[in-house]
């Protein structure tokens, strides 16, 4: 997945499938490597529970949609939130 040079990505990340991770980021590589302890940085959350895949991700112009998004995403249940990753493979 390629990121965004001026826009917002939501991602989802496969952490160990229990719970799904949800996270906003402008530079997706830079992230994924960041929670994966390859560079630094992270959220403290995926630490333990590595290694992160990304399986999901929406693209957004704006910060505050991609923020809007997160949250919306953060109230699903799990399962909507599996259904959704798998309605976009």
């Amino acid at each position: 997945m390629l990121s965004l040079k001026n826009g917002t990505m939501c991602t989802w990340c496969d952490v160990q499938m229990i719970p799904l991770y949800c996270g906003w980021t402008t530079d997706i590589e830079r992230r994924i490597e960041a929670h994966n302890g390859l560079i630094p940085g992270g959220a403290k959350y995926t630490r333990g529970r590595r290694p992160v895949e990304l399986v999901y991700s929406e693209s957004f112009h704006q910060k505050q949609d991609a923020q809007r998004r997160e949250y919306a995403i953060k109230q699903m249940t799990k399962t909507k939130k599996l259904r959704l990753i798998e309605g976009a493979k």
